[in-house]
């Protein structure tokens, strides 16, 4: 059994809570208690007092990519939780950017206090966390990805190129033979995500997908295409996956993607929490 704690989404089911543009999960499965993400800041924090969870009291802390969104609250994790290290995928100190019509660059990358950089772990390949746990940071881009990337760009050699999303990637629960997949954003796509993950475990079934699809861009307000939401939802159609999605995946995509995918396809917001 896997409990998770939605800490921090862009919507909430608790009007006592706070939310923001971001994510956080608390996830707890046989004993351990994983921090997966951190929002924008330390509001996922005020939550978990709100909500009486101990955020001293984990396993481990995760940052799935190098967005602002994500990781913007790590410095106040660290500074909240003394002992716990991250773990993540590259090098975190990569400038990452949006632009705004074509034009005006905005940064959107995190920043790690020169006093906390001893404590983030980096894990360039597929990674076993702790028995059953895994991350999974190999995941090939072989289905094309959404045209919402296309705004996300990352510094090399003081020239912006577009993010190939290097610094993603997805957590992957086995319970009993039965996988659960976490990937708060799915930048190299959700598809891709699953064959990646299929690949590490042929053997095993996937049961549950959790997290953002990136379908939505809220600096541009840009929506994936319909064409592309349909096709996403008749692919997803094909497997016995359920999904509880979030975030960056907006309103109008979801409601296309249900209209598909009928039950299988779930809303979770700040302050929900699912079992499975």
């Amino acid at each position: 059994m896997i409990k998770i704690t939605v800490l921090i989404e862009n919507t909430k089911s608790n009007d006592k809570l706070k939310s923001q543009h971001g994510l956080s999960f608390l996830i707890e499965f046989s004993g351990k208690r994983i921090l997966y993400d951190f929002g924008q800041d330390r509001k996922f924090i005020d939550n978990c007092e709100k909500l009486q969870i101990d955020l001293t009291d984990i396993n481990y802390a995760v940052l799935s990519h190098h967005h602002y969104d994500h990781g913007g609250g790590i410095n106040d994790f660290f500074k909240y939780n003394l002992n716990n290290s991250v773990i993540t995928t590259n090098n975190i100190k990569s400038k990452y950017y949006t632009k705004l019509f074509d034009i005006l660059k905005i940064s959107i990358g995190v920043y790690i206090k020169e006093k906390f950089e001893h404590r983030v772990v980096s894990q360039n390949i597929n990674y076993q966390i702790d028995e059953n746990i895994y991350l999974i940071s190999e995941i090939p881009t072989l289905l094309k990805t959404n045209v919402i990337n296309e705004a996300l760009f990352v510094e090399k050699n003081s020239v912006l190129v577009k993010d190939t999303f290097d610094h993603e990637n997805a957590l992957v629960i086995d319970d009993n033979g039965y996988l659960t997949i976490f990937n708060s954003c799915s930048h190299k796509g959700v598809v891709n995500t699953i064959n990646a993950v299929k690949a590490v475990f042929p053997d095993k079934e996937i049961q549950n997908y959790i997290g953002g699809f990136h379908l939505y861009n809220p600096a541009t307000r840009h929506t994936q295409s319909d064409r592309f939401i349909k096709e996403l939802g008749n692919e997803l159609s094909k497997t016995n996956i359920n999904f509880y999605t979030c975030h960056c995946t907006g309103e109008y995509s979801f409601n296309m993607l249900k209209d598909i995918l009928k039950g299988r396809i779930s809303l979770i917001k700040t302050g929900d929490v699912v079992t499975i």
